[in-house]
């Protein structure tokens, strides 16, 4: 297939790898040293989970998106990405629609900024497979161990909250070396990848 789409002009751009974290293979005992490590507090940061954005939230959150997104270490950066209020709000309504959960981990500083973010999405009712998103801080405060925490965190609140759950995914670019770190010292697997194929118009 992939051939096919070259002959057409087409060519590879990014390679996603989706990784799985299944129940059983979780490393509880890591999980809780990684909370109580490199934990927000000591950087002065207010940790919120919120089930449901409200509205000056949104336009925070595709502003963080936006940035965060563009920052990401990537193959090819032939896309600017632009998260919009919109686009934020049509995602929180089709969660609601589909009778998803949708809790978002938010780090702010001391002067309220939002500085972090991780989202995952599951089903309301009997949850057995949970999807995490973006996780990830503005560049001021990366290398203090915070999207770590944040992971741990999350699946420490599933765990407890949500005991049907038995499946936890994720995914990144293959050139986002950090994230693939924290992915497999969280005990992750690589289950496949999916390689972006690009068509530009001369």
């Amino acid at each position: 297939l992939k051939n096919s789409f070259k002959k057409e002009g087409f060519r590879e751009a990014n390679i996603s790898i989706y990784f799985h974290l299944k129940r059983n293979n979780i490393n509880n005992k890591l999980i809780k040293r990684l909370i109580e490590e490199n934990t927000p507090q000591q950087q002065n940061l207010d940790v919120e989970l919120n089930q449901e954005l409200k509205g000056h939230e949104i336009n925070e959150v595709a502003n963080l998106m936006t940035t965060l997104l563009n920052d990401i270490q990537r193959l090819d950066n032939y896309q600017t990405f632009n998260e919009t209020p919109e686009r934020i709000q049509r995602v929180v309504e089709h969660h609601k629609k589909s009778n998803n959960n949708s809790f978002h981990l938010l780090l702010r500083n001391k002067e309220k900024e939002l500085i972090g973010i991780s989202i995952v999405v599951f089903k309301k009712e009997n949850p057995t497979s949970v999807n995490q998103f973006m996780t990830g801080v503005l560049k001021e405060y990366r290398g203090l161990g915070l999207p770590t925490w944040m992971k741990a965190y999350m699946y420490d609140y599933l765990q407890k909250h949500y005991p049907t759950i038995e499946l936890i995914k994720t995914d990144c670019f293959s050139g986002n070396l950090p994230m693939i770190h924290i992915n497999k010292k969280m005990g992750f697997e690589e289950a496949y990848r999916s390689t972006e194929m690009v068509y530009e118009k001369n």
